[in-house]
């Protein structure tokens, strides 16, 4: 285990007080996001897009309904032909194609192998780091 200076402890204290309210600002979300869940239950709406509904006194409140749609690769893939066959559309047309790293694949190349990959099609930047302060654990009695 590395050790740590007491200017570094000071800044891991700042950032455990700063990731406590954190979470108590995740709570307020979650409470907001089921009253809005309640509010669209309640509201006569369409399934998809947006209502205006008149509260009184100049306010107006606007609900927007939204549908989520994923597309189920494996089965895009068997029926893609007979689709745009019988539709004479271009499932190309209607959908993107995302590329990403297969990092299982990715980290069996050799080190040349990976670094001609890295210049030829990535670009490379750190992500946001993960920290954790875990209490002391408590010593058993004997």
């Amino acid at each position: 285990m590395k050790a740590v200076t007491p200017e570094q402890v000071d800044l891991l204290a700042r950032w455990y007080q700063a990731k406590k309210k954190a979470d108590e600002a995740k709570k307020l979300v979650e409470a907001e996001f089921l009253l809005r869940k309640e509010v669209e239950a309640s509201l006569p709406h369409e399934v998809e897009g947006a209502e205006n509904y008149d509260l009184g006194g100049g306010y107006k409140a606007t609900l927007t309904s939204k549908l989520t749609r994923t597309i189920d690769k494996q089965l895009l893939i068997s029926l893609r032909g007979a689709f745009e066959e019988q539709h004479k559309v271009s499932v190309d047309d209607l959908v993107e194609w995302s590329p990403s790293v297969v990092m299982s694949r990715y980290r069996t190349l050799t080190k040349e192998q990976r670094d001609t990959f890295d210049r030829a099609f990535l670009i490379i930047k750190p992500a946001s780091p993960t920290l954790e302060v875990k209490p002391p654990k408590a010593k058993k009695e004997e």
